[in-house]
């Protein structure tokens, strides 16, 4: 792929994994082609093949989404960034998250056949409400347990816990999209950070893709944890800045995708 191709697959893999969460078409004029959480994870997106930052008749609209809504712009310097930007901070928008888009090319990375017993996959219901309590824990906002349940059932989405010392000690969550795996959810709880556990989980996340049939590894890293994967090998791409309404805006790192 190249540099425009792998833009658009990251957003791609992160907008369809929205769209298995539970997503539905916004209902007013000219925003039918705009796509808007049901419940968590309260995005609110362009659902085009294209990867842009529009959305038509915006500014007589944004009355319309939920309180709570939050909407990513790709920062992709061009017209319609600049444009949707304004429009958003004109009608009391406020950035509440920014991220860094980043990929892996996993065509020369060795693997590893045997991936450390530290992770292990989730296919339980009461496996599914631990994964729900230590992600919500981690990240420090409330995940609707539903979706998790809901998502566990698809076939392209692989929900796993990290164990330290026989503990539940972190989440992870993988979806695939053609040749492309998204890595989302990473999550370690706060009273077992600084231990080194993102970087063996990453390792065996890694491992985990590379014994698959995909070709890149993609994710959304927040400030804290982008040292990490550049160490790692990820490539970084685009900045994602989400906007909230300014009553709900919340300038926290755990309102990221990924916190280590």
């Amino acid at each position: 792929m190249n540099t425009t191709q792998l833009n658009t697959a990251n957003i791609k893999n992160l907008t369809a994994l929205w769209k298995v969460m539970g997503s539905k078409p916004c209902t007013s004029h000219g925003m039918e082609n705009v796509q808007q959480s049901v419940s968590w994870p309260h995005r609110c997106w362009h659902s085009s093949e294209q990867v842009v930052n529009k959305i038509p008749t915006l500014n007589h609209n944004l009355e319309q989404l939920p309180e709570n809504c939050i909407i990513p712009l790709w920062q992709l310097q061009d017209a319609e960034t600049e444009q949707l930007e304004s429009t958003l901070l004109s009608n009391e928008f406020t950035i509440s998250s920014e991220q860094t888009a980043m990929y892996l090319d996993l065509n020369n990375y060795p693997v590893v056949k045997d991936p450390s017993p530290l992770i292990r996959p989730i296919f339980s219901p009461q496996g599914v409400q631990v994964w729900t309590d230590i992600a919500a824990n981690a990240f420090g906002y409330e995940i609707d347990i539903k979706v998790i349940q809901k998502i566990a059932q698809h076939p392209d989405v692989h929900l796993y816990i990290v164990y330290e010392d026989n503990r539940p000690a972190a989440t992870a969550m993988l979806f695939k999209t053609g040749e492309v795996i998204g890595l989302h959810q990473l999550g370690v709880l706060p009273e077992l950070r600084g231990k080194g556990i993102a970087r063996k989980m990453m390792h065996d996340l890694i491992n985990l893709c590379a014994n698959t049939s995909s070709r890149y590894i993609t994710l959304q890293a927040s400030v804290a944890a982008e040292r990490l994967y550049i160490q790692l090998g990820f490539t970084t791409q685009f900045r994602i800045t989400n906007y909230q309404r300014s009553d709900n805006a919340v300038k926290k790192e755990e309102q990221t995708l990924n916190y280590y």
